[in-house]
C-alpha cells in the first residue's frame, strides 16, 4: 500500500552550508520543513513508498528537492526514520518495525522533513 496524503505546513527554513548526508554542494540550500503524513492502510515490511514522489509533486519548487533525513514531531509514540537509498518511510514500536499489514491510517504523522 501506499503512504496517504501528505502536505506541507506553511513554513519553510532555507539555509546554505555544508553538504548534508551528500548534498549536491556545499553551496547548495538545505531546506527544513514541517510535513502531516497519514499513515498506510496496510504497512507494508521494509517501509512505506511514495513520501519523496508526493513531497516533490507538491509544487515546481519542491520537484527539484530530494529528502535526506525525516525526524519526529509527534508520531503518536511510533518511531519514524528515512531510508534515503530506498527511498522508504519506516515506522517502529517498542524498538522495532512495524509488522507487515499494521494499519497506521488512523494516525496523521507530523513529522520535520530535510531536503536539498
Amino acid at each position: 500500500m501506499a503512504l496517504g496524503t501528505v502536505a506541507v505546513v506553511p513554513q519553510i527554513t532555507k539555509a546554505g552550508g555544508p553538504a548534508l548526508n551528500g548534498g549536491n554542494s556545499a553551496s547548495d540550500p538545505y531546506y527544513v520543513e514541517e510535513v502531516t503524513v497519514v499513515g498506510d492502510t496496510s504497512y507494508p515490511t521494509g517501509g512505506s513508498t511514495g513520501l519523496d514522489i508526493a513531497y516533490q509533486a507538491i509544487d515546481a519548487a519542491h520537484s527539484m528537492r530530494t529528502i535526506v533525513a525525516v525526524h519526529t514531531i509527534d508520531a503518536f509514540g511510533y518511531g519514524v526514520g528515512w531510508d534515503s537509498t530506498n527511498k522508504k518511510l519506516k515506522f517502529y514500536s517498542s524498538g522495532a518495525e512495524v509488522t507487515s499489514t499494521t494499519n497506521l491510517s488512523g494516525v496523521t504523522f507530523k513529522l520535520l522533513l530535510i531536503s536539498r
